[in-house]
């Protein structure tokens, strides 16, 4: 609330009143609240905690709001660029929209041949949560099969160098 002026018309705040020569009654009139919106949304990847529309006076102060990320994502920053989570917004002087943005989770796919063998396809590679690499394959030398990955996988697109046996 402001202070808008008394009942009288003046608007001296504080008021002094001088040389009266009868009653006074006067009441102070003030303007109402102004309430500012904030609004609050999650983007693609995550979700929100909190509340997400709040009303709030000028110059208080909102609720907690949390962006939490789904899983194979992770929470980067506010729409405004803001990278405080949990995010409370003080002294609220405007509405405000925003968004809690995300981004997948991203893995490095390593592939190198082992002895008596050679690659082909992209041997270094970098994947988003969730996603297929590139195909890769072990070719073995003449005279050699493809045995396995070092993870002991036996599929010849799997991560890891590889080891080649002779025939």
């Amino acid at each position: 609330c402001n202070f808008l002026q008394w009942s009288d018309g003046s608007t001296a705040n504080p008021r002094t009143d001088t040389g009266v020569t009868g009653d006074i009654a006067v009441t102070a009139l003030f303007s109402q609240p102004t309430l500012y919106t904030l609004h609050y949304s999650a983007g693609s990847g995550g979700t929100l905690q909190g509340q997400a529309e709040q009303s709030v006076q000028q110059g208080a102060s909102g609720t907690a709001v949390t962006a939490e990320e789904n899983t194979g994502y992770h929470f980067l920053q506010w729409s405004d660029a803001n990278t405080s989570n949990p995010r409370t917004d003080a002294n609220v002087q405007s509405h405000l929209s925003v968004t809690a943005l995300f981004a997948a989770d991203q893995y490095t796919l390593n592939y190198a041949p082992g002895p008596n063998g050679s690659m082909w396809g992209p041997v270094a590679q970098n994947v988003n949560h969730g996603s297929t690499g590139s195909l890769v394959v072990a070719l073995p030398n003449e005279g050699y099969r493809f045995l396995s990955w070092s993870d002991s996988g036996v599929n010849p697109a799997g991560p890891q160098a590889n080891a080649f046996r002779k025939d």
